[in-house]
């Protein structure tokens, strides 16, 4: 799968949460908006190293063009991902 392909299903997902009305999603409701994606994305993403980052995700904070991952990997250790949602030419 070519890194284009992987922008635009992370795009996909991020175009499908930027419409709701809170501009923080919590580590369930990231997950139940992942898990909401077509069957098609979701399987693409589950078993490769974004489905890693999503399940260690603690919270996605939504400032278009922007989102934010505060992701926790184990105790102690926090990162965060910052995306802009700018689609593929």
């Amino acid at each position: 799968m070519g890194i284009c392909n992987i922008v635009a299903y992370v795009l996909d997902w991020h175009y499908g949460i930027e419409g709701k009305s809170k501009g923080i999603l919590q580590h369930d409701q990231v997950i139940a908006e992942f898990e909401a994606l077509p069957e098609e994305n979701r399987m693409a993403l589950s078993t490769g190293v974004f489905a890693d980052v999503l399940k260690a995700t603690q919270e996605a904070v939504i400032l278009p063009p922007w989102v934010t991952l505060a992701v926790r990997p184990r105790p102690g250790v926090w990162e965060y991902i910052r995306v802009k949602s700018t689609p593929c030419r």
